[in-house]
């Protein structure tokens, strides 16, 4: 009898816990994929943070992967604004 009282005490404690996901912050160099439209591939984007809010990601790449190009590394830096609802994954690297 404790022992179910007791795991269902510290199933409860883990419920309320909040978990603490790391928010993207402008400065932030960061890896985004979002689908290209095309049969399942996606464009990938690198670089730093320089605008955040409710609607876009905007980033100044320093590296764009395409499917139908060549991985390019950018002599000059692009800046780039992503719709948040489009984002399959951002990683920070």
């Amino acid at each position: 009898m404790k022992l179910k009282f007791i795991t269902f005490i510290i199933l409860v404690i883990v419920l309320f816990v909040p978990a603490y996901a790391k928010l993207p912050t402008r400065g932030d160099h960061v890896q985004v994929l979002i689908p290209s439209g095309l049969a399942g591939d996606v464009l990938v984007y690198e670089g730093n943070i320089t605008g955040l809010d409710r609607d876009f990601l905007c980033i100044n790449c320093t590296k764009i992967d395409n499917p139908f190009l060549v991985e390019m590394n950018l002599t000059t830096r692009v800046d780039v604004c992503i719709g948040t609802g489009s984002i399959l994954t951002l990683t920070w690297i």
